[in-house]
């Protein structure tokens, strides 16, 4: 099941490490305005994808955990479920067809789309 976090919007981010820089010119003059892509070569946008078992599958890893919790003196935890978190840099312009594609991914390799689902925010 695909879900994503409403609204949906990547938070572009800029790869300033002197390897890139020197192929892609000089780097911007300032921070880049949340919610905007920088022109030209070397944008790289950040997206989360986070995965977790779907609600009617028995997740053992979050019960020992949340018993774990408890044996440590967290007893006010009342349940834990276990996931995954995956931060994915891609270099396309944000829009559907990139959301789409990283969504391609996550049903395809992130998650295991019979158990699992995911979300996809931006970083």
């Amino acid at each position: 099941m695909l879900r994503l976090a409403a609204p949906f919007a990547y938070a572009p981010s800029v790869n300033t490490s002197p390897a890139s820089t020197s192929d892609a010119g000089p780097a911007p003059a300032g921070p880049t305005p949340a919610g905007t892509t920088p022109a030209g070569p070397g944008a790289v946008s950040t997206v989360v994808v986070e995965v977790m078992l779907k609600p009617e599958i028995h997740d053992p890893q979050g019960e020992a955990i949340a018993g774990a919790c408890h044996r440590l003196g967290f007893g006010e935890v009342l349940a834990v479920r276990q996931g995954k978190r995956f931060e994915v840099q891609i270099s396309a312009p944000p829009g559907a067809a990139s959301q789409q594609r990283i969504a391609e991914l996550a049903a395809g390799l992130l998650a295991n789309p019979v158990i699992e689902e995911f979300t996809i925010h931006a970083a």
